[in-house]
């Protein structure tokens, strides 16, 4: 089910610039990262301005961090660099990417108040 309000916020990003510029990083489509379908996206090359960076996030890993925000109400970083190590050695910009998909889906919103937290909105 989550991964449906995925797809459908990853269409809207493609084509919509208010969309891309709340998510952060600009979104390819889907592809295959560790031989499994993923959320591609790019984010910009701070040496090289003309080749930008492409990454991806994985079904399963989306819907590992679903899960820990249903049952904890948080997606820290610090659950995120415990318990997705793979996508974590790759740098934050999977943790930002991973939240701010569950941000713009409306599950969650950036805690200010706690640096690197997402808080599930609602019961």
């Amino acid at each position: 089910m989550i991964i449906r309000r995925i797809e459908r916020i990853a269409v809207q990003a493609r084509g919509d610039p208010k969309i891309k510029a709340e998510l952060g990083y600009r979104i390819k489509g889907w592809g295959k990262r560790r031989g499994e379908k993923a959320l591609v996206y790019f984010i910009p090359n701070r040496k090289n301005k003309n080749k930008d960076y492409q990454k991806g996030v994985t079904v399963s890993e989306f819907e590992k961090a679903y899960k820990q925000i249903v049952t904890n109400v948080t997606f820290s970083r610090t659950w995120f660099k415990t318990n997705m190590q793979p996508y974590a050695k790759e740098g934050g910009c999977n943790f930002i990417f991973v939240g701010n998909i569950f941000k713009l889906i409306g599950i969650v919103a950036y805690d200010k108040s706690e640096r690197r937290v997402y808080r599930r909105k609602g019961p």
